[in-house]
């Protein structure tokens, strides 16, 4: 009598061992093929994430370069404060030059008067020696006004700072 392994199937001809040999092989190929598929999934995935990461290092380096271009909130504020007591006090100077031009300015309308005024004693009949001797008075304390002015001028502006 035969053993059930070696017993033949009627209809194929194949030993149940040999059929089940043939399905276990094409089992194990079946697998190693899903085994094959998955390394390789798995080494594109791996290939994937570090062209990603090498990208990201690449943009983290770009951010810290871009930093030190960066200015701090603080050093910007103090930056900006200081910036403006600078503009305040040209701001200042400005003001007290307008100031010191518009009393130029009058004691240039006063020079003008007082010579319309020498102009006019110059055609009366009056001497000539006292005419000239009025001019020097008038000149001489134009010159006075002058000199006072600008010392105050220099006062002002070395006090200023500037």
């Amino acid at each position: 009598m035969p053993e059930e392994g070696d017993r033949r199937h009627t209809d194929s001809g194949v030993s149940t061992r040999e059929y089940l040999l043939r399905i276990l092989d094409e089992r194990d190929r079946t697998h190693q093929a899903r085994i094959n598929a998955q390394t390789e999934a798995l080494q594109l995935a791996k290939t994937e994430l570090e062209r990603r990461l090498e990208g990201l290092n690449q943009l983290r380096n770009e951010v810290l370069s871009d930093r030190a271009l960066l200015v701090r909130q603080d050093t910007y504020d103090a930056g900006l404060s200081s910036r403006d007591v600078r503009i305040r006090a040209v701001e200042d100077k400005v003001a007290n030059h307008d100031n010191s031009i518009a009393q130029i300015q009058v004691i240039n309308s006063d020079i003008e008067a007082i010579q319309k005024t020498l102009v006019q004693l110059e055609k009366t009949t009056a001497s000539q020696e006292a005419v000239a001797a009025f001019k020097r008075l008038v000149y001489g304390f134009a010159f006075l006004a002058f000199i006072s002015f600008g010392v105050a001028l220099f006062n002002l502006i070395t006090k200023s700072g500037g």
